[in-house]
């Protein structure tokens, strides 16, 4: 079921919203880390609201949608500023207002707002909404979207006059608890109260048991291979999104990388459409040692989840697998990547 783009109405009610938010502007008394929650009167979700902008350089409010949204914006506060971590840009799930220059702006965006009438002047004035998802290029609001952040954006400007009058607000409640405006329908009205509401617990993610193809395993086992050097291994989010059908929403591809640590090449790269399965990880790990004529002693990784899916496989082979908090190597043959995908969009 195709989802349906605001209505003119709902358009204008988001605006007004916006630039009422925009005009308050509360990046000047709170930070990116006062997340509160906004309470969706439609559908229950609550949506943790970050104020973008104390460091003047990204003005916007992000409504991070659910347990989901919500630990999206914690990975982002707690490793955006690390250089070796890239993936804070492509994780996010959230629905977004900014504000941007005019140039910023897209065709149908400064179109919209010609016909609301509406007229914007300066630098990071005019308003952009955006939605974003995991492995998703950022894409425009339906209505269900435009609704709810209409009502997250005017909640946040109460919630920001009370920050202002109170700094300790967002504060005072249970410690796993998050200060929410939670609305209450009074017949056709809709009222708002403050509550603390904990997270709702995030779905059991471990992967199932993990099988390799024994027999595959057996013949590897029986290859009389030298091991020497050592090896990192990553999968990431390619930079450059890719449209599969017109009108469709892009997506990034995830990359995995494979790169010898004393020389700093690239072994062998694999193209996905989706973050790797557990099925996917094993048969090209698999694959690539079929075709290797050396072994590396010692392969270094530094997510958790690549560590649990080849340890069975490498601790019959007699390969060492470490898991490690950076990889030394692999970060700048990814940066090289990035480079040769930015070089080709140009």
């Amino acid at each position: 079921m195709q989802s349906q783009n605001p209505s003119l109405d709902e358009w204008r009610q988001l605006y007004d919203a916006a630039t009422e938010f925009r005009d308050l502007a509360p990046w000047k008394w709170m930070a990116d880390e006062d997340i509160f929650g906004v309470q969706n009167p439609e559908t229950g979700e609550i949506g943790y609201c970050s104020v973008m902008g104390a460091m003047g350089e990204h003005f916007a409010l992000g409504v991070y949608l659910g347990s989901e949204g919500l630990e999206s914006v914690q990975y982002i506060m707690d490793y955006a500023g690390e250089e070796s971590d890239f993936d804070f840009l492509y994780v996010q799930k959230c629905l977004m207002a900014s504000f941007e220059n005019r140039e910023d702006l897209l065709p149908e965006e400064l179109k919209q707002i010609k016909s609301l009438g509406y007229k914007y002047r300066g630098a990071y004035q005019w308003p952009q909404f955006a939605r974003y998802d995991p492995g998703y290029f950022p894409w425009h609001l339906d209505a269900a979207d435009g609704r709810f952040l209409k009502f997250a954006l005017e909640q946040a400007s109460i919630v920001a006059k009370k920050a202002l009058d109170d700094p300790d607000i967002l504060y005072e409640g249970e410690p796993d608890a998050y200060f929410v405006r939670q609305p209450v329908r009074k017949g056709n009205r809709l009222e708002w109260r403050n509550t603390w509401i904990e997270p709702v617990p995030l779905p059991d993610t471990s992967e199932p048991e993990i099988r390799f193809d024994q027999r595959r395993l057996e013949a590897l086992k029986n290859i009389r291979t030298e091991q020497t050097g050592t090896m990192e291994i990553d999968f990431f989010y390619m930079p450059a999104p890719i449209q599969d059908e017109p009108d469709a929403r892009p997506y990034y591809p995830n990359i995995i990388l494979f790169v010898d640590t004393v020389s700093g090449l690239i072994v062998h790269t694999e193209i996905t459409s989706h973050e790797p399965t557990t099925e996917e990880l094993i048969s090209i790990f698999t694959a690539l040692l079929e075709q290797q004529p050396i072994w590396p002693q010692t392969i270094y990784v530094q997510k958790s989840r690549i560590f649990k899916i080849l340890y069975p496989a490498v601790q019959q082979l007699g390969i060492q697998l470490k898991l490690v908090d950076y990889l030394h190597v692999l970060p700048e043959a990814r940066k090289s990547l990035n480079e040769f995908w930015e070089n080709l969009e140009m």
